[in-house]
């Protein structure tokens, strides 16, 4: 089988669950997709979020080759989660953040970065969204995993 979509870049603020997911689609899918958590999506966000003049220059191979996951987390959901892990207090001595990471500028961010991308030259059916407070990872991943098959075997008897 010859694959056209073969990246897999999930992201989302800290704590939305990319590492998680990211390791699961091995489960799904093995060895057949190079997943990542954090890719082109967190280099805009964080671009934006910390003034850096960073622009990135991706190719079309480099679009036509990827799937681009947005993962979201209610807030509530989210504070727990940065407790249970002590997310803020990791932050706090960072050079880069300003003590606890606030969740509605990292989100807006991110969503601010997802609409960059799909104004490139992208089939749109390679920008997924999912909310991981309503989704567990198993479900995500077995759709991400349908996406890619779908895209993959477009074309091909």
């Amino acid at each position: 089988m010859n694959f056209k979509v073969f990246n897999v870049e999930f992201d989302g603020i800290d704590k939305s669950g990319k590492d998680s997911i990211m390791k699961q689609i091995f489960n799904v899918a093995p060895n057949k997709y190079i997943p990542k958590a954090r890719g082109l999506m967190s280099q805009i966000a964080y671009a934006k979020l910390f003034n850096r003049n960073y622009n990135y220059l991706v190719t079309d191979g480099y679009l036509e080759n990827t799937l681009f996951v947005l993962l979201t987390v209610d807030e509530d959901d989210w504070n727990v989660r940065c407790a249970l892990t002590h997310e803020h207090e990791k932050n706090a001595n960072r050079k880069d953040v300003e003590g606890k990471i606030k969740y509605k500028e990292h989100s807006e961010a991110f969503q601010y970065a997802f609409n960059e991308i799909s104004k490139m030259n992208i089939d749109k059916r390679q920008l997924m969204t999912f909310n991981t407070s309503k989704m567990t990872p198993y479900n995500i991943i077995k759709e991400v995993v349908n996406r890619l098959n779908e895209l993959n075997n477009e074309g091909e008897a």
